[in-house]
């Protein structure tokens, strides 16, 4: 192995180093775009990052790459009329709309967080998935029908009578299982 590498280094120097057509190793890197919208990403970053004085009213943002738009949600009127301000004045070429939804992506990211970091605290019994889903501005919180403490899950998330989540049970892949079929609160909740 040592050879190799020396003889690797040794393609680079000498002559070879002299020689204006080969590429320094330094240069060697070339960025990966896997996805072929490196430079919408990029839009998205920069017209994300002008609408960061609105952050308390950000109902998060959704990419469409099938038709290329991008959907800025707020939620209030005067932070959707704020929001569409900073990104005409921002030159972008990308298509936008603009939806006012009820619920901060922020609250919604904490409230997921905390129903599933304690979800045997609260619902007995852990194997509930999901999070913050922007697509519907509401807590996704997901059941398997078929796991055998699925009746316990949905019964708890019904009885939160919370608007802002949302049950869904689906039927699991086979990979991976819910967490913990314990019924009593762990010593970390």
């Amino acid at each position: 192995m040592g050879a190799g590498v020396a003889l690797a280094g040794s393609l680079v120097t000498g002559a070879a180093a002299d020689d204006p057509k080969v590429t320094p190793r330094n240069e060697w890197s070339v960025p990966l775009d896997v996805t072929g919208d490196w430079d919408l990403s990029a839009e998205r970053d920069r017209l994300a990052g002008l609408l960061k004085p609105l952050a308390a009213y950000d109902g998060g943002m959704l990419w469409n790459a099938s038709t290329k738009t991008l959907t800025v949600q707020m939620t209030s009127s005067a932070a959707l009329l704020q929001a569409k301000s900073l990104i005409a004045r921002s030159a972008t070429r990308m298509r936008v709309n603009f939806v006012r939804v009820q619920y901060s992506a922020k609250d919604l990211d904490e409230l997921a967080a905390r129903l599933l970091q304690h979800q045997r605290r609260w619902a007995g019994a852990s194997g509930i998935g999901g999070g913050f889903d922007p697509t519907i501005n509401r807590v996704l919180l997901q059941v398997d029908p078929d796991y055998e403490y699925a009746a316990t899950l949905i019964r708890a998330i019904n009885r939160l009578h919370d608007p802002r989540v949302v049950l869904q049970t689906i039927r699991s892949t086979g990979e991976g299982s819910p967490d913990s079929p314990a019924l009593e609160p762990g010593p970390d909740e």
